[in-house]
C-alpha cells in the first residue's frame, strides 16, 4: 500500500525553539531517500518553514498557511494559491478596527510574499516579527493603517492577542462570507492566542484532500498537535498526537506517540520502517 505521511511542524515536528533537531532532520533524509513518501503541513509562510526544512531532501508538494499554498519545492512553483476576496478584505479589516485587534496581514503578489504591520505592542508579536527577520530573513513592512494597503491580493491574516480580545472576533468571522479561519492556543506564547484568517476554500483539509487527489496515494497518515490540525486529521486515514498535543486533538487521534522534544513523529516513522511497516514509495 502507499502510504503519505504527512505532518505538522510547530509543536509537532519541530522541538520547542522551533528548530528541527539533528534526529530528526538525519531520520527525514534517510527515510525519503529509502522512499518513503513525507511532506508536511504547516501554519508557516514560505520563507520559514522551507528554511526550516532546507536540509531535509522533500521530494513532495508541502501545504503552507493552514492550506492556502501548495508548493511543489522541486519544481519551486506554486501548485494552488488561495486568496481573500476582495470584499472579505474588507470586512475583515473593519472587525479589526471594531475589536481592537492587531497582528500581521499578508499579500502575494508575482509569487512575491510581503508581510505588513501596523503596531507591535505586545511581546509575542514583537518577538513573532524579530525572530522570523533574524532566522529567515523575512521582510515586514510597517504601515499606518491596514486600510492604506490595496485590498488585491491578499490571502492571510495572523493575530496575536488574549483570547478575550479574539473570541468576539473569532465568532463575527462565522458571519463574514467567503472567510474561514484557525483559532488555537499559541504554543511559545503562554496566555496568547493566534487567530488565522484566509479563504473559505483553504484549510488543511482542503489541501490534504488536494493533495492526496494530486499525488494518489492509497492511504493518508496525518500528525499534529494542536487545534488547527484537526482539519488535517478529517482528512487523513490514519492520525496520531504528540504527547504534548491538546486534548481535543489526542481525543480525535488513532493514537498518541512520542512529544515534540522527544522526536515524536521521527522516532515513530523510523520504528514504522524498521519492523517493514511501511509502503513503497509513491
Amino acid at each position: 500500500m502507499k502510504t503519505l505521511y504527512i505532518s505538522d511542524l510547530d509543536g509537532t515536528l519541530l522541538d520547542a525553539d522551533a528548530r528541527l533537531s539533528a534526529y530528526t532532520e538525519q531520520t527525514l533524509t534517510r527515510l525519503i531517500g529509502k522512499g518513503v513518501a513525507f511532506t508536511f503541513a504547516s501554519g508557516r509562510t514560505p520563507e520559514s518553514a522551507l528554511k526550516i526544512m532546507e536540509d531535509v531532501p522533500l521530494k513532495l508538494p508541502v501545504i503552507m498557511m493552514n492550506g492556502v499554498l501548495i508548493y511543489d519545492v522541486e519544481e519551486k512553483r506554486y501548485l494552488l494559491k488561495e486568496y481573500l476576496t476582495e470584499e472579505s478584505v474588507v470586512a475583515i479589516k473593519r472587525l479589526l478596527k471594531k475589536y481592537r485587534a492587531g497582528g500581521f496581514l499578508y499579500k502575494l503578489t508575482d509569487d512575491h510574499l510581503m508581510t505588513y504591520y501596523e503596531t507591535l505592542d505586545s511581546f509575542p508579536k514583537q518577538d513573532f516579527m524579530e525572530k522570523r527577520r533574524e532566522r529567515y530573513n523575512k521582510p515586514f513592512t510597517k504601515v499606518e493603517d491596514f486600510d492604506s494597503l490595496c485590498v488585491k491580493d491578499t490571502f492571510y491574516f495572523c493575530l496575536l492577542e488574549a483570547k478575550e480580545v479574539l473570541d468576539p472576533l473569532a465568532e463575527a468571522l462565522k458571519q463574514v462570507p467567503d472567510v474561514g479561519f484557525a483559532y488555537y492556543r499559541e504554543v511559545y506564547y503562554p496566555g496568547t492566542w493566534c487567530l488565522e484568517i484566509f479563504s473559505a476554500r483553504a484549510s488543511k483539509y482542503h489541501a490534504v484532500k488536494w493533495l492526496r487527489d494530486y499525488l494518489k496515494p492509497d492511504e493518508a497518515v496525518g500528525f499534529g498537535d494542536n487545534l488547527n490540525d484537526l482539519p488535517l486529521f478529517k482528512a487523513c486515514d490514519r492520525n496520531y498526537a504528540v504527547e504534548n498535543a491538546a486534548e481535543e486533538l489526542r481525543a480525535a487521534a488513532d493514537g498518541v506517540i512520542g512529544s515534540n522534544i522527544e522526536d515524536g513523529v521521527a522516532c515513530f516513522l523510523e520504528r514504522q520502517y524498521n519492523y517493514g511497516l511501511m509502503s513503497p514509495r509513491l
